[in-house]
């Protein structure tokens, strides 16, 4: 009988602690309620509201640099880009990406990246695969607003170009040729280019 009204007291005593008389944590109406706007700001002319002149530039709708990007008609075909260099190198390097290359290597210094063309394949039955990677230079060149961008056969595949296996070396000049690299990335580079800046 006692252990009853011992547990009793004891529940009584943590009921009442646990209940307060304190209104403000009962009634949360005020937490809930957007703050009050004056609806016509003509009707107090005394109170000033700060102006936000900051401006966050708008990503361009249209996919790729449009008309920023060219092939001249020189003899060794090259690529213009109408972006200064540090811009037209992160461009660049966006288009090799979306395209089936792969960057090698690079040389920011100089200005160069080395991108072989294909996937490689190197698994178990790779040997039986006759797909060669061919390795290419892009070379850039700047000059105030407008960088060049150059395509060559990278040293160990200009001399493979030459006749072998009975292939005529017409038809592997025309696999080698480094204008069609260009014209790959020229073509990326105006429609399709997805930058993750503005690229203005």
């Amino acid at each position: 009988m006692q252990t009853l009204i011992k547990s009793l007291l004891l529940a009584t005593a943590l009921v009442s602690c646990g209940t307060g008389s304190d209104s403000r944590y009962r009634d949360i109406s005020q937490l809930e309620r957007p703050p009050t706007l004056p609806s016509n700001p003509s009707s107090r002319p005394s109170e000033s509201y700060a102006v936000d002149d900051s401006r966050i530039e708008k990503r361009s709708e249209t996919v790729g640099l449009g008309d920023k990007v060219y092939l001249t008609d020189s003899s060794p075909l090259q690529l213009r880009i109408k972006q200064p260099i540090d811009k037209a190198w992160y461009a660049l390097a966006q288009a090799i990406k979306q395209s089936n290359f792969k960057i090698n290597d690079y040389n920011r210094e100089k200005r160069v990246y080395y991108v072989s063309s294909g996937e490689s394949s190197e698994g178990f039955f790779s040997f039986l695969s006759s797909d060669k990677k061919i390795s290419y230079v892009l070379s850039m060149k700047g000059s105030g607003n407008e960088t060049a961008v150059m395509a060559n056969l990278a040293a160990e595949q200009s001399g493979a170009s030459n006749n072998q296996d009975g292939v005529d070396s017409s038809e592997k000049q025309d696999d080698n040729n480094p204008e069609k690299v260009l014209r790959l990335l020229y073509s990326i580079l105006h429609d399709d280019l997805k930058l993750d800046y503005n690229g203005s």
